[in-house]
């Protein structure tokens, strides 16, 4: 692993280490970099959506000269998280209830996760950039695979403003076959997770459900093996 000299990783609160009582010390990520030697940038935050983790990594990307010693990790979120709705949510506004009444549509959502997927996919393909894709909780490709079923038998969606939106976005979207673009060798989804959970350590979880500094320690190790892989 001495080929790695920077570690770069975004998330949500279970990447950033909320709830540790030192989240810059204790999280996976920095567990990670201390056992593989190399520097880290934790560009994680709670709530993180996926649509900021996939604007905010290209961002990072296109700033850097060279990759040679680079690995990225992104561990990404539920699709339902949106970055307009960041500071609203956690600022308790009591908006967030008309946002998903009005301005949402779960099929719409999980798809656009999986579009950000791909695209990063490449991106770190054609630049030859060593990463993994990190589902700590919920699994976007798996569920994106149970909605495609469901979609087939439908004739039209269900969620959209009014009937004048509808014309604007085909009746079936094709997750199925954009999913077969994904490289599952770079994904660590949930069960993979909790299969090496119930072989080290019972889950222990903090009082909001994100993992102890056991947990992030494992979780490190697991990540460390699966790079190790590639």
């Amino acid at each position: 692993m001495n080929e790695i000299k920077l570690l770069y990783t975004i998330g949500d609160s279970w990447t950033y280490g909320d709830e540790l009582e030192n989240p810059k010390k204790e999280c996976w990520p920095s567990v990670l970099s201390k056992d593989i030697g190399c520097k880290l940038i934790n560009d994680s935050k709670n709530g993180g959506p996926n649509d900021w983790m996939f604007r905010r990594t290209i961002e990072w990307v296109c700033q850097q000269k060279s990759f040679d010693d680079t690995a990225v990790i992104v561990g990404w979120s539920e699709p339902n998280r949106r970055e307009e709705d960041y500071n609203t949510i956690l600022q308790g506004e009591g908006m967030w209830e008309q946002v998903m009444k009005y301005l949402y549509n779960d099929e719409l959502a999980h798809y656009k996760s999986i579009c950000y997927m791909i695209s990063l996919q490449e991106i770190f393909k054609s630049k030859n950039i060593k990463y993994l894709f990190f589902q700590p909780w919920f699994d976007i490709v798996s569920c994106e695979e149970r909605l495609e079923k469901v979609r087939v038998n439908k004739s039209k969606f269900s969620n959209w403003l009014d009937n004048e939106a509808k014309e604007f976005y085909p009746e079936k979207l094709g997750i199925g076959d954009i999913i077969k673009n994904l490289d599952k060798k770079y994904i660590i989804d949930p069960q993979m997770l909790d299969e090496r959970r119930n072989i080290k350590s019972k889950m222990i979880l903090n009082s909001y459900g994100h993992p102890n500094k056991n947990e992030h320690i494992l979780i490190a190790t697991f990540i460390k093996e699966k790079l190790l892989e590639i």
